[in-house]
């Protein structure tokens, strides 16, 4: 190779160095440089939709009591890569009739909210990614939108692939400075991309003041059956509640 070769190619490889800089610095997500070229431009677009549709999800509630203190619980459930279903609507309706009781005895206001992120779901390949982008920015848009000090708690939930937008909000709230953040994974997905296989029990429940994890080890979706170390696990496989549970047709397991 002449000298001229080696010039040209160490031009080019510097080159890419930058472009995967710039990409690099563009996004909060936690990402190496290959899977912010790969789909780092398609992350920004679904950040971008994201905040404006939280905008709108979050506004009325948050604009109220801005400047009181630890005046406000915030739950945000985030439901598998098929939308939200009557599973997540009875779980929405439980959680705010649980919230009511507790707001009965004080000044705290809750706010309880299924997001929807259905619409940006891609490939297998990219949902994992596509979730952890929704996660992140609902988080952004809550405490852009609210002074810190006015929120008392966040509560995370994520179901299946949804456990990835779930932990993603739930880091981030803690990293804006959230009082209490509580993540509660609901037979997560812990397989990141193709090749992140071990990624939901290497990270998921970290960064949060608690994090549990409820699973059955009898559906067929794969890496959903085996306790996430960093939470506290409550395997529900054998429990006697679930002989009542009706499952839908043509569902599995996989239901919650």
């Amino acid at each position: 190779m002449g000298k001229l070769d080696r010039c040209l190619g160490i031009a080019l490889v510097y080159m890419f160095l930058q472009v995967l800089l710039m990409l690099t610095s563009a996004y909060a997500l936690t990402l190496s440089p290959a899977e912010k070229f790969l789909v780092g431009a398609r992350l920004e677009k679904i950040q971008e939709e994201t905040k404006e549709k939280a905008r709108d999800t979050f506004s009325s509630f948050l604009s109220s009591g801005l400047r009181v203190s630890n005046s406000k619980d915030i739950v945000v459930i985030f439901p598998g890569a098929g939308g939200p279903d009557q599973f997540t609507s009875e779980l929405c309706e439980a959680m705010k009739a649980g919230r009511n009781e507790i707001e009965i005895s004080g000044d705290c206001h809750s706010c309880v909210e299924v997001f929807d992120w259905s619409e940006h779901r891609g490939s297998i390949a990219t949902a994992a990614f596509d979730a952890e982008a929704v996660g992140e920015s609902v988080a952004d848009v809550i405490f852009n939108l609210n002074e810190v000090d006015s929120i008392r708690s966040i509560h995370s939930v994520g179901i299946s692939v949804g456990g990835f937008a779930g932990n993603a909000f739930a880091r981030r709230t803690k990293e804006l400075g959230s009082k209490y953040v509580r993540l509660t994974l609901l037979d997560p997905f812990c397989s990141r991309g193709l090749l992140g296989v071990g990624y939901g029990a290497k990270n998921f429940g970290l960064g949060v003041d608690f994090a549990e994890h409820y699973m059955n080890t009898d559906d067929p979706v794969p890496t959903t059956n085996d306790p996430l170390p960093n939470c506290a696990v409550i395997d529900v496989t054998n429990c006697n509640e679930r002989k009542k549970f009706a499952l839908p047709e043509g569902e599995t397991m996989h239901t919650w």
